[in-house]
C-alpha cells in the first residue's frame, strides 16, 4: 500500500530509505546531494559501484546507515540511464525491477515499510501518477507499505 507523509525522507523512521538514482556514476544534484551531505559514505560506495562494476537500470545497492540504536539502510535504485533536465530521464521498466527486489528485500528482513520521495519525478523529469501505477502493480499483494516523504 502506499501511503503519503508529510516530512522529510532523511529524518523518516523507516528501515529502508529509497531513492532513484542514474547510470552515469553522478551523485551530485537534488535528494542525492542532500544524502551525500548526511551520509558521505552512500556517495562513495555509489561511486565505487559504479567504477568497479557499472550502474544499469534496475539496479539496487543498499547500504548500511544505521547506529546502534538505528535500523536504517539506504537504497540506491538506478531508475535512470542519463540524467539531465527539461525531459524525463526514467526508464519506467527499471522502476517494475526495482520496486519488486524492495519488496522482497523487506520481506527477506522482516521489514513492513520503506520510506520513498516521489521517485522519479524531481531532477529526472517523470510523471508520479505514472510511477505510482507501477508501484501499485508491484505490490498489490506484498505486506509492505510504501511511505511516501512530501515536503
Amino acid at each position: 500500500m502506499i501511503v503519503y507523509k508529510v516530512g522529510d525522507l532523511l529524518d523518516a523512521p523507516e528501515p529502508i530509505i529509497a531513492h532513484s538514482v542514474n547510470a552515469q556514476n553522478k551523485f551530485g544534484a537534488g535528494l542525492a546531494k542532500q544524502i551525500a551531505e548526511q551520509y558521505p559514505d552512500a556517495k562513495r560506495e555509489y561511486l565505487k559501484y559504479g567504477a568497479e562494476i557499472g550502474w544499469n537500470p534496475g539496479d539496487i545497492q543498499y547500504i548500511w546507515i544505521g547506529d546502534f540504536g538505528k535500523d536504517q539502510w539506504l537504497a540506491n535504485c538506478c531508475t535512470q540511464e542519463h540524467y539531465g533536465r527539461y525531459r524525463d530521464y526514467n526508464d519506467y521498466n527499471a522502476f517494475y525491477k526495482v520496486f519488486v527486489e524492495l519488496s522482497c528485500f523487506c520481506e527477506r528482513h522482516g521489514y513492513k515499510s520503506i520510506g520513498i520521495p516521489k521517485m522519479g519525478s524531481g531532477l529526472a523529469g517523470g510523471q508520479w501518477e505514472k510511477i505510482a501505477k507501477i508501484l501499485n502493480r508491484c505490490i498489490a499483494h506484498k505486506p509492505i507499505d510504501f511511505h511516501v516523504y512530501t515536503r
